[in-house]
């Protein structure tokens, strides 16, 4: 299987969206840039692609990042260790406040007994609930680069997109205990309503489809201004051949 360098599959994600975007509108203008910066108040980040067509007479836009075998290392899950010690506290608070309370209404003992059993209660939840959570390695307690990179380029609609060959070295065997990164990489892009392409040098596969959000995004990037008049001459164009 061939490798694609991450020019060419920025390329082909281009290539390939424009196409599934055009499938229910034949003929449908689809501006396209590549490298879309979002504004300084809006981040400023870059987009490896930012496609902007006109929906119901408003902008809608879509963007993507791609990632080869070179970068695969923003493809692999790592622990969420603030969201995991975040949930853990929650649940350790939750349990303890049950059991102060308990102790206030049924049991007969001084106050400073109970705040010492408070104490050592909310320890030993908060412990215990992420020595558990630890244990089951949850998608909900992971996180990948290439997700947290895609929710800064904001969307109606945003996909990840990597290499037939990068999606082989992520999959791992049924023997391997290690999570299996590729699967993590689809259970997040689910979550957060990311599409996800697998591209090589003869097919493509979505493997999961992205999802609508409501809004205009295009005020988010610095091309608004030239993408909506190019789109508007479009649609000008097009009401004068009618």
């Amino acid at each position: 299987m061939g490798k694609l360098i991450e020019k060419t599959i920025q390329e082909r994600a281009k290539f390939e969206l424009e196409n599934y975007y055009s499938k229910d509108i034949p003929g449908r203008k689809i501006e396209t840039r590549l490298e879309a910066w979002t504004k300084k108040e809006s981040g400023g980040k870059r987009a490896d692609g930012l496609l902007c067509f006109l929906q119901h007479g408003k902008p809608y836009t879509v963007t993507f990042e791609a990632k080869s075998h070179k970068t695969l290392n923003a493809l692999i899950s790592f622990n969420n260790d603030e969201k995991l010690g975040l949930q853990s506290l929650v649940v350790g608070g939750i349990f303890s406040g049950i059991l102060i309370l308990s102790c206030v209404f049924i049991l007969n003992i001084q106050w400073y007994f109970i705040a010492l059993i408070g104490v050592l209660a909310f320890l030993v939840f908060t412990l215990g609930t992420g020595f558990i959570f630890g244990f089951l390695d949850l998608d909900n307690h992971r996180a990948i680069n290439v997700i947290n990179q895609l929710k800064q380029y904001p969307a109606n609609e945003q996909w990840v997109v990597i290499s037939k060959y990068a999606d082989n070295l992520l999959l791992k065997s049924p023997y391997n205990r290690e999570k299996d990164n590729l699967e993590t990489l689809a259970s997040l892009c689910r979550k957060n309503k990311f599409g996800l392409l697998l591209i090589s040098s003869k097919k493509v596969e979505v493997r999961v489809y992205a999802v609508e959000k409501k809004g205009d995004f295009l005020k988010n990037y610095c091309k608004e201004g030239e993408i909506l008049k190019e789109l508007q001459t479009q649609s000008e164009a097009v009401k004068m051949s009618i």
